[in-house]
């Protein structure tokens, strides 16, 4: 009886997972795109989970310019991409202007943003 009992606790915790990986994660965005698209990637320091496309490219391309996570803000609009911590002091920051980045050397290109 306390065998089933187990079983069934077990079974109900597997579901909750579930449910918290489906509804509260980027996990679903992640896997969809990375199955559909040629050019999307997720960062290293990522993970699945975790990653977040903050700006799309706006054009034919399938892939993002700009995303974050809990620790990171990446810009993949050079290769290899971008990378800046979070709790970098970095006065006038702006997310989504690689430009206004501190401590982070991104080659010039005629690119995004304008």
């Amino acid at each position: 009886m306390f065998f089933l009992k187990f079983v069934h606790f077990v079974k109900y915790i597997a579901f909750l997972f579930l449910l918290y990986v489906l509804f509260c994660t980027n996990f679903i965005y992640n896997t969809g795109s990375l199955v559909a698209s040629r050019g999307y990637f997720i960062p290293k320091e990522s993970s699945l989970f975790t990653f977040s496309v903050t700006l799309d490219n706006i054009g034919n391309g399938e892939y993002w310019l700009y995303g974050e996570d809990d620790a990171f803000y990446y810009y993949a609009g050079v290769m290899p991409y971008a990378v800046m911590a979070k709790d970098a002091p970095c006065p006038g920051l702006d997310k989504l202007d690689y430009r206004t980045w501190c401590g982070v050397a991104v080659p010039t290109h005629d690119g995004y943003p304008q």
